[in-house]
């Protein structure tokens, strides 16, 4: 007689060596309820024990548990007749995961159970942490355990999560083992399985075996008569007591007779079947069964009746219904995306399933598409990469959601958004892609990188008009301001110096104009870049109060310039267009008042780490402005007054510049106004400030007006100076300011010249004047040549438009320093006294 072995379950209470069952579980308490004394049993009979645990239980939780009613488990743990491990040792030892080499741990481990002395192995294991990520080599490995299993003494009970199975996966669980428990309405019941009959047959024979059976059984004499049912059977048959179905004929118990009738003749004929039938309850209502027969002999081998065992599929067909249901729900679902649905095998890479958009945006049918594979949908170039991300994908290493080329059936290629993700599907691994056709976006990217390259050409070609303008107009604008100077100190009558001041008047408002027009025009292109430098607030301030005072003297209006307590001496700033914006707004409060004062008035905030809010208020007595007229003020080209008869000049853009500039340095520009009262411009910057020893009080009005009025002497130049320029006209005019202070001069037309003569050992110069725009070779193109060449005479450029952009190519090309046309006579002799040796250095020149 085969020997059982008591399970510590519900049921089946009994089971022989090489059972291999399985139960599905919703709670810890589930686990413990069974498992505890599952192994309880096992050590009692004297078998070995292993659980292998996995979440939701520890293996202190598991020790815990089972200590609890095995007093002496400590001892059993030493001896090694009872081990508990954890997952991440047994299943994923050094981080891989080989189901073959754990099968075979297994047997090992029972052949050694036997040598040790004990009658078996008692195991247990949770797939748990596997059964998302390893579903398709975990069901090989349950139907190889399930093979393997009963060749050992050896009882396995695999656990799994109820609420991570799918319908599926469910089923498939079931049929890998010889039967399965589950808690159903709070009690235990099991579930038969594919396996089952072979595990009835081992029972059959033994009554109290056959009291417990995992589902519905019965046996019968060789007359067809029932010798004996299970309670499980009876119930199922709507009887209260196994003596209303003995000794009947077991074709009461099904509606089809015929049909019974050929299944024990395939029994006898055969061994054993399994059918489909109708069971017949009591009341005469029937239910769909899977009825399995095979032959029973006693111990001597002769043959003395069949027995049967069935499943209630009632509860599996509804299951199957709506699995139906949920697939033609999702076949419809999936018809109705507009995005093109893609299901592919992570292992083989061929494609599981599609739907009706990926159909069209492909060109194929659907049932071409099933017999094709990743790699027949990409670019033959493209599939190492697209391969290499799709298993990063199916692996969980990367979320799939990239623009990848894609290939139709007539092998023109389109571009696609595809997202994706790991799934199961049929209990195989695989990876969802979404198809989403891009097309027309990436032609509208490729039309915006076309235009933006477009555009940055014309944004070049801009910059290069601008830097030519500025040259062409810059350079005739250094004569007429020049010569009209010249003529003015020369001219014999009142009227002829007159008329000198009126071309210098005009031709620097012209000036102005030009300046703010190239400046808004770098501002808007983005090529308007800042000169950060340490400067003096309070100088600079003073310089363009005594510049500003003669504008205010001919209207008869008084200047005041006042400070604040914090405000600091030196701070980081760009100079330049700092001065810009005090020169544009005093300029405008004196334009715009008759009578009074402009109070310009200076303030500090300190902030973290030296840096501060430097605040400028420049505040008039004029004519005021309407809130009309001040939502208009900061726009390029706009006036407040606009009428043809208007009475105040000027082209609109200087506030428009300053507000630009002011919010370049960090701050802002804001107005407030009341009309016929006066005019608050309001401007602020950010800048780091530098300690120094404080300084007195800043001058006064007055004395500012009379700081202006001293001159300065004009040095004289006992040097010999090489000028380079193009223009005959502007030639002569610095020629002549240069000679007339005394200096020695070289001409040369252009730098090619240039570098002749500088080089030439009959010319010592003291100092280049270097124009940066000429034909044949330009400046910066000169002054590399002769720094190549050793020459190491300084060498002052003249530029169109000294900004920072400006100088920094001039440094960059080996210049010394800088004149920005038109060039004034007085930095102009001062800059080349100082670089000859003749004069001190003047704040502001150096590049």
């Amino acid at each position: 007689m085969e020997r059982l072995n008591r399970t510590g379950l519900v049921i089946p209470e009994h089971v022989p060596w090489g059972a291999h069952l399985c139960q599905f579980y919703e709670t810890k308490e589930d686990l413990l309820e069974t498992l505890v004394p599952y192994f309880k049993e096992g050590l009692k009979a004297n078998e070995a024990c292993i659980w292998i645990t996995s979440d939701p239980i520890s293996v202190d939780e598991a020790k815990d548990s089972l200590r609890a009613v095995v007093p002496n488990l400590d001892h059993r743990l030493t001896t090694g007749q009872m081990d508990i491990i954890p997952h991440k040792q047994w299943y994923l030892a050094d981080e891989g995961l080989d189901f073959d080499q754990v099968l075979w741990e297994w047997i090992g481990r029972a052949e050694h159970t036997l040598k040790r002395g004990y009658v078996g192995l008692r195991v247990t294991g949770d797939a748990t942490h596997l059964q998302d990520r390893y579903w398709a080599d975990l069901s090989t490995y349950e139907q190889q355990v399930q093979a393997k299993i009963s060749d050992f003494k050896m009882i396995a009970l695999c656990t799994y999560p109820l609420q991570k199975c799918s319908a599926s996966q469910f089923f498939q669980i079931v049929d890998f083992h010889d039967c399965a428990i589950v808690r159903r309405n709070g009690h235990w019941e099991c579930i038969e399985s594919r396996n089952s009959e072979q595990l009835l047959n081992r029972l059959a024979i033994k009554k109290h075996a056959l009291a417990s059976s995992i589902s519905p059984l019965f046996t019968t004499d060789l007359s067809g008569c029932i010798t004996h049912a299970n309670p499980a059977a009876i119930k199922a048959w709507g009887y209260e007591d196994e003596t209303e179905v003995l000794d009947r004929p077991a074709t009461d118990f099904w509606q089809d007779t015929r049909a019974l009738r050929t299944f024990v003749e395939e029994v006898h004929a055969t061994g054993h079947c399994s059918q489909e039938l109708v069971a017949k309850r009591k009341d005469g209502s029937g239910f769909d069964a899977d009825l399995r027969g095979s032959l029973v002999e006693d111990d001597n081998g002769r043959l003395i009746g069949q027995v049967g065992s069935f499943l209630d599929l009632t509860e599996r067909k509804r299951k199957q219904k709506q699995l139906q249901q949920s697939y033609e729900e999702l076949q419809a679902i999936c018809s109705g995306i507009a995005e093109g649905l893609l299901i592919t095998d992570v292992e083989t890479k061929h494609i599981q399933r599609v739907n009706s958009s990926l159909c069209q945006m492909l060109g194929y049918s659907e049932r071409e598409l099933l017999t094709m594979s990743i790699p027949d949908l990409h670019p033959p170039e493209e599939v190492p990469n697209d391969l290499a991300r799709f298993q990063a994908a199916a692996e969980g290493r990367i979320t799939m959601n990239q623009d990848r080329p894609v290939l139709r059936k007539d092998k023109t290629i389109f571009y696609a958004d595809i997202s994706g993700r790991p799934i199961l599907y049929s209990g195989r691994a695989c990876l969802l892609a979404l198809f989403r056709d891009i097309t027309e976006r990436k032609q509208a990217e490729e039309a915006l990188a076309e235009a933006r390259t477009a555009a940055e050409a014309a944004n070049h070609s801009k910059s290069e008009f601008l830097t030519n303008m500025s040259h062409e107009i810059r350079t005739p604008m250094t004569a007429i301001l020049g010569f009209s100077e010249l003529l003015r100190e020369t001219a014999a009558t009142e009227e002829a110096v007159e008329a000198c001041r009126i071309i210098t008047r005009n031709g620097e408002h012209l000036l102005h104009l030009i300046n703010d027009i190239l400046d808004l025009s770098k501002i808007e292109a983005g090529k308007h870049n800042l000169d950060l430098r340490p400067c003096s607030v309070r100088r600079l301030a003073s310089e363009v109060l005594k510049t500003m005072l003669v504008q205010a003297d001919a209207k008869g209006l008084s200047l005041l310039l006042e400070y604040g307590t914090d405000v600091p001496n030196k701070v980081v700033t760009d100079p330049i267009r700092l001065r810009q914006i005090l020169v544009n707004l005093i300029g405008n409060a004196i334009k715009f008042t008759e009578a009074g004062k402009i109070r310009i008035v200076i303030r500090a905030e300190a902030g973290p780490d030296q840096n501060h809010s430097l605040h400028f208020d420049i505040i008039d007595t004029g004519i005021g402005m309407t809130k009309e007229h001040l939502g208009m003020l900061f726009q390029p080209f706009t006036q407040v007054d606009s009428t043809p008869r208007r009475r105040f000049g000027g082209s609109g853009l200087g506030l428009a510049i300053s507000r630009r500039l002011a919010r370049m340095l960090g701050g802002d520009l804001t107005v407030a106004s009341v009309l016929g009262k006066g005019t608050t411009f309001s401007a602020s910057i950010q800048a780091k400030a530098i300690h120094e020893p404080s300084r007195p009080p800043a001058l006064s009005a007055a004395t500012e007006k009379h700081g202006a009025a001293a001159s300065d002497t004009l040095p004289r130049l006992d040097c010999r100076v090489l000028l380079v320029e193009d223009g005959p006209d502007n030639q002569r005019l610095v020629a002549f300011l240069l000679k007339n202070a005394g200096a020695e001069v070289v001409l040369a037309d252009n730098g090619q010249i240039a570098v002749q003569k500088a080089l030439s050992p009959q010319n010592q110069l003291d100092v280049i004047l270097m124009d940066m725009q000429m034909p044949v070779m330009d400046g910066y193109e000169a002054t590399k040549a002769l720094r190549s060449a050793g020459c190491d005479a300084p060498i002052i450029a003249l530029t169109a438009h000294a900004m920072r952009h400006d100088r920094q190519k001039c440094l960059d090309a080996g210049c010394d320093d800088y004149l920005a046309k038109p060039i004034d006579r007085a930095t102009l002799l001062q800059t080349v006294a100082k670089h000859a040796g003749l004069g001190q250095e003047t704040e502001g020149c150096r590049l």
